[in-house]
């Protein structure tokens, strides 16, 4: 299973559990799964934006 694969499948899994994504959550993982960044810089993007979000360091 690629990378591309793995993003897709888990994506849709919490698609399936009425999850929706933002269109720049869908840039990070189409920039990950296409291996334009690493996994570690996709969640450290996602990281970045929880604790702009919230207010606390994730």
């Amino acid at each position: 299973m690629t990378i591309k694969d793995c993003v897709k499948s888990a994506m849709k899994s919490f698609e399936l559990e009425d999850f929706v994504y933002t269109a720049e959550e869908k840039e990070v993982f189409n920039k990950v799964a296409n291996n334009e960044i690493s996994v570690e810089e996709g969640k450290a993007i996602f990281m970045r934006e929880l604790t702009r979000k919230y207010g606390t360091k994730f």
